[in-house]
This record gives C-alpha cells, sequence and structure tokens, in this order.
C-alpha cells in the first residue's frame, strides 16, 4: 500500500506533476567571455545542434573521447590548445619567442614546444592571426606550413582577410589538420574557424559558436558574434557552389575580393584615401552651399554629406575597435589569476 508523504514533505502541484518541469525553466544566454553585456542569445540548444553536428560529420565520438588528453592540453603550460574537430581543426594560444611564466601564472610556449605534437597528429598549416610573437621558421623546418593574416585584437576580420585565410585552410590536403591561433586564441581563432565550419559543414553561426564554446571555452567575443550571423547565408552559398565547382568557386572568390569596398569588409579607409576623395569633389563641385555650411559648422570642413557619413561612421567604428584592443591580454591575464586561484585552493 502507497504511504502518504509526511507533512514535512511538499507536493508539487498537480500542474506541475502533468507537465515535464524543464518546460518552465528559463536559462540565460550563453555569456561570452568579455565584461561587456550579453547582445548575442546563444542558447543551451544551440550547443547541442552544434554538438549533434559534429558527431553527425565524424569529428567527434562519446565512446572515444580522450577526457585525459584533453584535460592536458588545456592546461596553459602544456599547450593551451583544444581540438574544434578532431584532427581536424585545433585552435591554440599564439606561441612566443622564449618560453616564460608571467606573475599572474600564464606561461608562455615557443614553436618548439608544439612541433612534436602537431606532428604526430599529422597537422599540416599553421595560421597566425596576431603581431609576431615568434620565429615561424620554425614550424617551416619542421615541415609544417605557416600563413600570417594579422588584423587587430578584439575586431572582426575584413573579407580579403578571411577569404585568404579560408583559401589557405582549403589549400591543405584533406589527411591534413590545420592550426590557428591569435593572441589568446579566442576571439579571431574562433571566428576564422567558425566562418570554414559554415561554409564547410553548414553549421549555423550558433550551432558554431555553440560548439567552439564546448571545446574550447572563450571562443569569439562580443562583436565577432554577430559578424559570423551575418556571414552565415554567405559562407553557406559560397560552400555550395565550391561544392558544385570547386573551379568556379575560386575564380567567383577572386572576383569579390577584388570588387570589396571598404564598407563590405569593415576596414578603415586610411587617411590619403580620404584626401584625394576631398580633392575629387572639390574639383567637380557636386556639394550645396547649406549642406557645405552646416557640415562646416559641425566640424566636417568641405566634406559632402556622403563624405562626412562615411567619416563618421568610421570614427565610431573605430572607437568600437580600439576599445577592445588589448583584450587578448586581459583574458589570459584573467586565466592565469583564475589558475592561480585555483592552485592555491586546492594546496589549502
Amino acid at each position: 500500500m502507497m504511504s502518504l508523504p509526511s507533512k514535512n514533505c511538499s507536493s508539487p502541484p498537480a500542474a506541475s506533476v502533468a507537465g515535464p518541469v524543464v518546460s518552465t525553466m528559463t536559462l540565460p544566454p550563453f555569456h561570452d567571455a568579455s565584461p561587456c553585456p550579453c547582445t548575442y542569445d546563444l542558447s543551451i540548444l544551440d550547443c547541442l545542434r552544434g554538438m549533434s553536428k559534429a558527431r553527425m560529420y565524424g569529428y567527434f565520438d562519446f565512446s572515444t573521447f580522450d577526457v585525459e588528453e584533453y584535460e592536458y592540453f588545456e592546461q596553459v603550460e602544456n599547450g593551451d590548445l583544444n581540438w574544434i574537430m578532431k584532427d581536424k581543426i585545433l585552435a591554440f594560444a599564439g606561441p612566443h619567442f622564449k618560453k616564460t611564466m608571467s606573475p599572474e601564472g600564464y606561461c608562455t610556449l615557443t614553436p618548439r614546444d608544439y612541433i612534436p605534437y602537431f606532428k604526430q597528429k599529422n597537422v599540416g598549416l599553421v595560421v597566425r592571426l596576431n603581431k609576431k610573437c615568434y620565429n615561424e621558421d620554425d614550424f617551416r623546418k619542421a615541415g609544417i606550413m605557416h600563413v600570417e593574416q594579422y588584423y587587430l585584437d578584439g575586431s572582426c576580420p575584413p573579407m580579403k582577410i578571411l577569404q585568404k585565410v579560408l583559401s589557405a585552410f582549403e589549400a591543405l590536403p584533406p589527411s591534413k589538420a590545420f592550426a590557428v591561433h591569435c593572441k589568446a586564441g579566442l576571439g579571431r581563432t574562433g571566428t576564422c574557424i567558425g566562418a570554414y565550419m559554415m561554409k564547410h559543414y553548414k553549421f549555423t553561426a550558433a550551432e558554431a559558436i555553440g560548439w567552439m564554446r564546448i571545446c574550447r571555452p572563450g571562443c569569439v567575443i562580443g562583436p565577432q558574434q554577430h559578424f559570423l550571423q551575418d556571414l552565415e547565408q554567405r559562407m553557406w552559398h559560397e560552400g555550395d557552389v565550391m561544392r558544385l565547382n570547386p573551379a568556379q568557386s575560386r575564380s567567383l572568390f577572386k572576383k569579390r575580393s577584388s570588387s570589396l569596398t571598404c564598407e563590405d569588409h569593415g576596414s578603415m579607409p586610411n587617411s590619403s584615401s580620404r584626401k584625394q576623395q576631398k580633392e575629387s569633389k572639390q574639383k567637380g563641385g557636386g556639394r550645396s552651399s547649406k549642406s557645405g555650411g552646416v557640415l562646416s559648422a559641425l566640424g566636417f570642413g568641405s566634406l559632402t554629406v556622403r563624405e562626412a557619413h562615411q567619416e563618421l561612421h568610421s570614427e565610431q567604428r573605430a572607437d568600437v575597435v580600439e576599445s577592445r584592443e588589448g583584450q587578448a591580454e586581459s583574458l589570459l591575464a584573467r586565466r592565469g589569476q583564475l589558475r592561480q586561484d585555483l592552485t592555491t585552493s586546492a594546496r589549502r
């Protein structure tokens, strides 16, 4: 005979018993690694869909996943590296000229520390997205190709650079793996890898970001999330074209890259190009005296309305980028401090 619950036990309402409890739960979005407010709603479902797609393509298997290897190599002193797609795409923190340990507990390694593992795992290409901090010839002498495509820390890649990075990935034999790094191996690294995943495996942006953060927590930061979202349809289209006709795809990408404007790929026009535009407009006229007076009062001098808008837009974009410069150093310092705190707690 079933016993009745005691008076100290609280029975759930009938409505809760009838339906699944999880349906009433509201979980916060998966926040990126920046200290800024979360502006991209990444759900647990996005992460699970990303995992499902990785399993579908054979790049993840619960039965063969090596937990000990993962936990060993994710440690900063052991490489700070993670496989995004097993034996195909590797993300890691950038090497340095010398092996050092910072006061915060962050360890830097040299290319020679990575080469034995890279050779063992058949890594055929290393792509550097940050400023030069090591001698790339160390990789080349070991038979590993090296490509450099620098762009600013915390920013989104200009399309011209992104296409060159993707081309480098795609030029590698299918049997080879490639390794990508920036300063911390999170923001710029995750952005380029995410674009490749959308193009070649038709991940959605959210699935790609979700899966990368499962593999390597902290991947894709701030505006890079929205950049991948905006890039999704284009990568899907280029992937479809590539699979239908690889030769046509290469010519199409070359044509697109050469025709990109500054606004298309997110880079800012330099001062000399703006000066030439001003001189050209001044010679040809094309600006009313009324708009000219207003613009002069606003501090835009002899610019036309359109040029003033572009100038203002570029300055705003520059402010956003400059505010995120040094983001990698901040992330690495926080990670080193966290590790130091955990070590201290363990000793206690």
